[in-house]
């Protein structure tokens, strides 16, 4: 997923619990800022996002310009990595990994 739709959609998802806050219902506005200062829910965002990034640069091997289908001599299909260090098995087109390059991307 791109990262600004991201972001979008967890910026709307903050307003509405924020709106919804059961904890600044009727108190000053200082006292809700104190309140939303000490909430986890920044950290919660933080880690949505850098876990975005970090699973963003993974390349499914269906996808991959080095994923391969052949047959071996008893005319069994097999898929493998023509990477040289890319995934050791027999694969399938879901498995994935980081340092793969997706077809038609430089």
């Amino acid at each position: 997923m791109q990262e600004e739709k991201l972001v979008e959609f967890l910026d709307e998802l903050m307003s509405t619990a924020c709106d919804n806050c059961k904890k600044i219902e009727g108190v000053s506005q200082e006292k809700a800022e104190e309140i939303c200062a000490g909430c986890p829910a920044g950290d919660h965002l933080c880690a949505i996002l850098n876990e975005n990034n970090r699973y963003s640069k993974i390349v499914l091997c269906g996808e991959c310009e080095y994923y391969r289908e052949d047959d071996d001599c008893q005319e069994n299909e097999f898929a493998y990595c023509r990477l040289n260090n890319g995934l050791d098995e027999s694969i399938n087109p879901n498995d994935g990994c980081s340092r793969g390059k997706r077809k038609g991307c430089n």
